[in-house]
């Protein structure tokens, strides 16, 4: 008997190693895809850029060429709504960089406000709650179920005060 229970101690200990060595390959696994998505989001952020610099100089040529004779307007529209698309598609970059960083922040564990904004005084809800004033009422048994209470609660004992030990006995 005492054999059996060794050996499914054993194996617990094997099971439960197991799960912690799953554990850490997954939060590998998510970290290193999170980190990833965060290197090709601000490569991505690099082309788009150059992709809205592009697409102004275009359209200011078109806009010059159109003050000519050489263009017409829907080709200068054509240009303007080149130049928005890149410069939304700048700010999409913009946008999956920010959620790419904090998805690696949050694989590390650091997506909290105390890492994330270090200098500014955080709410506190222990303390907080000590603050807070209780009302009645909000509830019709609050307020019995409050004197019940009070009533099985323990007081506390008060310690006598110990007396001064003279030194002439």
């Amino acid at each position: 008997l005492t054999n059996s229970r060794v050996r499914q101690t054993i194996e617990r200990n094997n099971v439960d190693r197991i799960g912690v060595e799953t554990a850490r390959r997954t939060v590998l696994q998510n970290l290193t895809q999170a980190w990833s998505q965060l290197t090709a989001s601000r490569a991505n952020i690099g082309s788009s850029d150059t992709q809205v610099r592009a697409a102004r100089i275009a359209a200011e040529g078109t806009r010059q060429e159109q003050q000519v004779g050489l263009r017409t307007t829907i080709d200068v529209l054509n240009a303007e709504q080149e130049l928005r698309a890149a410069e939304l598609a700048q700010v999409s970059a913009r946008h999956d960089e920010y959620i790419a960083a904090a998805s690696v922040l949050a694989q590390m564990g650091h997506l909290e406000a105390s890492y994330l904004t270090p200098n500014v005084p955080h709410y506190d809800p222990k303390s907080n709650f000590g603050k807070l004033r209780i009302t009645w009422g909000w509830t019709p048994w609050e307020e019995p179920i409050a004197i019940v209470d009070s009533v099985f609660t323990p007081k506390p004992v008060e310690k006598p005060a110990p007396t001064p030990v003279s030194a002439s006995k």
